[in-house]
């Protein structure tokens, strides 16, 4: 690697933290941007950092997202149809079954899959915005209480 990359990553680091530190100090959200009909997430105010996740851990966010009133872990199974219509936008295989297992796998509550996902989308929230930002931007709530992500939708923006 040349001296030139090098600095480069050293300055991309050095700004994604104070686009961090600003946001704390305003005591402000981030805006969260969700993009093109693949639904890339972006964080604008942390220097279009991209939150990346894979297709089951994003239609489970968008999915919360999509339902600022939340919904209990117990009741996605009323919702299947809604998360393999989100599903199916991620994989590229065309196969119908495939979507269908993979949404029957996340609603089951007697596999561990479901908190599994939730566990990868926190840590890579936490990742990309730190711990501080982190809770506005998770799926939380109670036990046997609606899950749900608390930021205030007014800093989702989609965009085609």
């Amino acid at each position: 690697m040349c001296l030139a990359q090098i600095l480069d990553v050293f300055e991309r680091v050095r700004a994604h933290l104070l686009f961090r530190e600003r946001a704390a100090l305003l005591n402000r959200p981030c805006r969260i941007e969700v993009v093109g009909f693949s639904r890339h997430l972006f964080f604008p105010d942390l220097g279009n950092t991209e939150l990346k996740l894979n297709p089951k851990e994003k239609t489970l966010f968008l999915f919360f997202l999509n339902h600022p009133e939340g919904v209990r872990l117990t009741h996605l199974c009323d919702h299947k149809r809604e998360l393999e219509q989100l599903y199916s936008r991620f994989v590229c295989s065309g196969d119908q079954g495939g979507v269908r297992e993979a949404i029957e796998r996340l609603v089951d509550r007697t596999d561990s899959n479901q908190h599994e996902v939730l566990s990868r989308i926190k840590s890579k929230i936490i990742g990309a915005v730190g711990s501080k930002m982190a809770p506005l931007y998770l799926i939380s709530g109670d036990r046997d209480e609606p899950k749900k992500i608390c930021l205030d939708r007014e800093f989702v923006i989609y965009r085609d």
